[in-house]
């Protein structure tokens, strides 16, 4: 936002040179006392000097604009490069605790598997001595 206000700061600012340039020079070619050739003479110098003025002004600020459209690329593709890398890091770090959850599972799962293992020989023992459970 401050890069939005310092862009129409600038252009206001160019504007104001530009017109305050043109009436100074109008104002100052109108009180000047001289003949009418010389006038003409004065006021066509003076505006091809604004024209050139003008021209200047105009390839300043488009060397600016550029500048700040090439910065703001640049950042762009930064700000793109440094996103791609936390997706990356994310998705590492995603499949590290799914394999440690799988881990524990499969861990958990041998466990229970075991237990079960364990406990048949004494169902199957309690199952043949036909006593009934209460």
């Amino acid at each position: 936002m401050s890069e939005n206000n310092d862009s129409s700061s600038g252009t206001s600012f160019i504007k104001g040179v530009l017109f305050g340039g043109m009436v100074g020079a109008a104002l100052a070619l109108l009180y000047a006392p001289k003949a009418g050739k010389d006038l003409r003479e004065e006021i066509k110098k003076k505006s091809g000097e604004l024209k050139d003025e003008t021209d200047k002004t105009i390839h300043d600020a488009k060397a600016v604009a550029d500048k700040i459209l090439d910065d703001s690329i640049k950042r762009a593709e930064e700000l793109h490069r440094q996103a791609d890398e936390k997706i990356k890091e994310a998705k590492k770090l995603a499949e590290e605790v799914l394999d440690r959850s799988r881990e524990k599972m499969d861990s958990v799962k041998d466990r229970v598997e075991e237990n079960i293992a364990e406990m048949k020989p004494d169902v199957s023992k309690k199952g043949k001595s036909g006593k009934k459970r209460s």
